[in-house]
Protein backbone atom coordinates (compact mmCIF):
# COMPACT_ATOMS: atom_id res chain seq x y z
CA UNK A 1 0.00 0.00 0.00
CA UNK A 2 1.26 3.47 -0.89
CA UNK A 3 2.16 5.89 1.85
CA UNK A 4 0.18 9.11 2.13
CA UNK A 5 3.26 11.03 0.97
CA UNK A 6 3.40 9.00 -2.25
CA UNK A 7 -0.32 9.50 -2.85
CA UNK A 8 0.00 13.24 -2.22
CA UNK A 9 2.99 13.44 -4.57
CA UNK A 10 0.96 11.83 -7.37
CA UNK A 11 -1.95 14.14 -6.60
CA UNK A 12 0.25 17.25 -6.84
CA UNK A 13 1.87 16.11 -10.09
CA UNK A 14 -1.59 15.32 -11.46
CA UNK A 15 -2.94 18.83 -10.78
CA UNK A 16 -4.77 20.31 -13.79
CA UNK A 17 -6.34 23.74 -13.24
CA UNK A 18 -9.70 24.40 -14.91
CA UNK A 19 -8.19 26.99 -17.28
CA UNK A 20 -5.62 24.48 -18.51
CA UNK A 21 -8.28 21.79 -18.88
CA UNK A 22 -10.39 24.14 -21.00
CA UNK A 23 -7.42 24.93 -23.27
CA UNK A 24 -6.79 21.20 -23.68
CA UNK A 25 -10.48 20.62 -24.48
CA UNK A 26 -10.34 23.24 -27.23
CA UNK A 27 -7.14 21.73 -28.70
CA UNK A 28 -8.81 18.31 -28.76
CA UNK A 29 -11.89 19.80 -30.43
CA UNK A 30 -9.67 21.36 -33.13
CA UNK A 31 -7.99 18.01 -33.74
CA UNK A 32 -11.35 16.20 -33.95
CA UNK A 33 -12.62 18.83 -36.40
CA UNK A 34 -9.60 18.17 -38.61
CA UNK A 35 -10.87 14.57 -38.85
CA UNK A 36 -14.39 15.66 -39.78
CA UNK A 37 -16.19 16.07 -36.44
CA UNK A 38 -19.05 18.48 -36.85
CA UNK A 39 -20.59 18.51 -33.36
CA UNK A 40 -18.36 18.53 -30.29
CA UNK A 41 -19.67 18.86 -26.74
CA UNK A 42 -17.89 19.23 -23.44
CA UNK A 43 -19.67 17.42 -20.63
CA UNK A 44 -19.03 16.17 -17.12
CA UNK A 45 -17.43 17.89 -14.16
CA UNK A 46 -15.51 20.45 -16.23
CA UNK A 47 -18.89 21.99 -17.06
CA UNK A 48 -19.90 22.19 -13.42
CA UNK A 49 -18.70 23.34 -10.03
CA UNK A 50 -17.76 19.71 -9.33
CA UNK A 51 -14.50 19.97 -11.29
CA UNK A 52 -11.57 18.87 -9.11
CA UNK A 53 -8.19 19.91 -10.55
CA UNK A 54 -6.50 16.96 -8.86
CA UNK A 55 -8.80 14.17 -10.02
CA UNK A 56 -11.22 15.27 -12.74
CA UNK A 57 -10.73 14.47 -16.38
CA UNK A 58 -11.92 16.11 -19.59
CA UNK A 59 -15.07 14.57 -21.09
CA UNK A 60 -15.80 15.26 -24.76
CA UNK A 61 -18.57 13.92 -27.01
CA UNK A 62 -18.29 14.20 -30.79
CA UNK A 63 -20.22 13.41 -33.97
CA UNK A 64 -19.35 13.30 -37.65
CA UNK A 65 -16.33 11.02 -37.85
CA UNK A 66 -17.12 7.67 -39.51
CA UNK A 67 -16.89 4.75 -37.08
CA UNK A 68 -13.87 3.13 -38.81
CA UNK A 69 -11.93 6.40 -38.38
CA UNK A 70 -12.76 7.14 -34.75
CA UNK A 71 -9.81 5.27 -33.21
CA UNK A 72 -7.25 7.13 -35.33
CA UNK A 73 -8.93 10.47 -34.62
CA UNK A 74 -9.07 9.82 -30.87
CA UNK A 75 -5.48 8.64 -30.62
CA UNK A 76 -4.24 11.67 -32.51
CA UNK A 77 -6.39 14.09 -30.52
CA UNK A 78 -5.32 12.76 -27.13
CA UNK A 79 -1.69 12.16 -28.09
CA UNK A 80 -1.33 15.81 -29.04
CA UNK A 81 -2.37 16.90 -25.56
CA UNK A 82 -0.06 14.66 -23.55
CA UNK A 83 -2.66 14.65 -20.79
CA UNK A 84 -1.77 11.64 -18.70
CA UNK A 85 -1.14 11.65 -15.00
CA UNK A 86 1.91 10.18 -13.31
CA UNK A 87 0.32 6.73 -13.21
CA UNK A 88 -0.42 6.76 -16.95
CA UNK A 89 -4.16 7.39 -16.47
CA UNK A 90 -5.62 9.29 -19.39
CA UNK A 91 -7.05 12.63 -18.37
CA UNK A 92 -9.34 12.72 -21.42
CA UNK A 93 -12.45 10.64 -22.12
CA UNK A 94 -13.80 10.83 -25.66
CA UNK A 95 -17.28 9.56 -26.48
CA UNK A 96 -18.42 9.23 -30.09
CA UNK A 97 -21.95 9.34 -31.43
CA UNK A 98 -22.01 5.54 -31.79
CA UNK A 99 -22.20 5.02 -28.02
CA UNK A 100 -24.62 2.20 -27.31
CA UNK A 101 -25.99 3.49 -24.02
CA UNK A 102 -28.83 5.77 -25.13
CA UNK A 103 -29.43 7.03 -21.58
CA UNK A 104 -25.88 8.36 -21.35
CA UNK A 105 -26.07 9.82 -24.86
CA UNK A 106 -29.33 11.64 -24.09
CA UNK A 107 -27.81 13.07 -20.92
CA UNK A 108 -24.72 14.30 -22.77
CA UNK A 109 -26.82 15.87 -25.53
CA UNK A 110 -29.07 17.56 -22.97
CA UNK A 111 -26.32 18.96 -20.77
CA UNK A 112 -23.21 19.24 -22.97
CA UNK A 113 -21.61 22.56 -23.84
CA UNK A 114 -20.55 23.14 -27.47
CA UNK A 115 -16.81 23.45 -28.11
Amino acid sequence: MESMDAVEEIRIKDHMPREHAMRVAHRIAESLRSHGARRILLFGSLCTADFDPDYSDIDIYYEGIPLPDTLHAEVEATWKTGEEDETGRRRVDLVHEFIRDEKIKKSILATGTPL
